[in-house]
C-alpha cells in the first residue's frame, strides 16, 4: 500500500513537473516573440534616425547655400552702392562741365 501511496505521488509529482515544464515552454515562447517584436521596434527606429539624420543633413546643406548666396548678394548690394556713388560723382562731375560749357558759351 505504501508503495502504491508512492507510486500515485511520484506521478503526480511527474504530471506536475510536465504542467510546469509545459507552462516554462509557452512563457519562453512569448518571452522570444516580444524579444523579436522588440528587436523589429528597434530596428525602425534606426532606420527613422537615418531617415531623420539623412533629412537633417540635406536641410543643412539648403541652410548654407541660402546663406552662401545671403553673403553674394549682400557682396552684390555693396558693389551696387560703390557704383551708384561712382555714378554720382561721375554725374556731378558732368553737370560742372556742362555748367562751364554753358557759362563759357554766353
Amino acid at each position: 500500500e505504501q508503495t502504491v501511496a508512492r507510486v500515485q505521488a511520484a506521478q503526480e509529482n511527474v504530471s506536475r513537473g510536465v504542467d510546469l515544464a509545459g507552462t516554462a515552454g509557452q512563457m519562453l515562447q512569448q518571452i522570444v516573440a516580444n524579444a523579436t517584436k522588440v528587436s523589429q521596434m528597434v530596428a525602425q527606429i534606426a532606420t527613422a534616425v537615418e531617415e531623420q539624420t539623412a533629412a537633417t543633413e540635406e536641410i543643412s546643406r539648403n541652410v548654407e547655400g541660402i546663406a552662401s548666396g545671403t553673403r553674394e548678394s549682400a557682396n552684390a548690394v555693396g558693389e551696387t552702392a560703390r557704383s551708384a556713388e561712382e555714378l554720382s560723382a561721375l554725374a556731378s562731375r558732368l553737370n560742372d562741365t556742362v555748367a562751364r560749357f554753358n557759362g563759357k558759351g554766353r
